[in-house]
């Protein structure tokens, strides 16, 4: 049966075509936006830490602090795609003792809107008091205050070369498999504040 996996890839397997964004570049890239801002303490808010998109979003993210020498500060939590998983854990990492985060770097749309809405609770603000950034874009990011800057996925191309794939090995079985990684892009918005200044 002619399969095409989208957003997802099983490196073990040769033979599966795929087309997915670069979650480890995205990851790096984001990291690299906070730290140019001079931010240090950065929490990490994953989803589900089995899935292939988390582990090279957490990897990425990982090396980047690494690479700076911030191997000691690396700070990954959390456990699913959804808001509540966002809003526990950003709970939980502002009422710890010691210093607070200066940013948080949300590993999906979903655990960004949990995220927002602790911060907002804790009587905080974004960016003045925390920073946030998002892995994944959502045109309502536009309409948050402030606007959420993130990593974008090619979502429009992910999906029609999915289809071209798939069209492919219904037409031509047996044909080579294709990996394909598409590049992110970062969308700075007004979530993140410049400690530098």
């Amino acid at each position: 049966m002619p399969l095409v996996l989208v957003d997802r890839y099983l490196p073990e397997v040769q033979s599966l075509s795929y087309v997915t964004t670069d979650n480890y570049r995205g990851a790096v890239m984001a990291t690299e936006y906070l730290l140019e801002n001079g931010h240090r303490r950065i929490v990490c808010i994953q989803g589900t830490p089995h899935s292939m998109p988390v582990r090279d979003r957490v990897r990425g993210f990982t090396d980047a602090m690494n690479a700076r020498g911030l191997g000691d500060w690396v700070v990954v939590t959390g456990e699913d795609f959804s808001v509540q998983n966002g809003y526990l854990e950003t709970k939980l990492a502002l009422s710890g003792a010691g210093e607070r985060p200066t940013a948080i770097f949300a590993l999906s749309n979903l655990i960004l809107l949990g995220v927002v809405k602790a911060v907002q609770e804790s009587g905080l603000r974004i960016p003045d008091d925390i920073s946030v950034i998002s892995f994944d874009d959502n045109m309502l990011f536009n309409y948050l205050d402030p606007a959420i800057t993130c990593i974008a996925q090619p979502t429009d191309e992910i999906g029609s070369l999915a289809i071209k794939l798939l069209i492919r090995a219904i037409r031509e079985p047996g044909s080579a498999a294709s990996r394909l990684h598409l590049p992110p892009s970062l969308v700075v918005r007004r979530s993140v504040r410049n400690l530098l200044l």
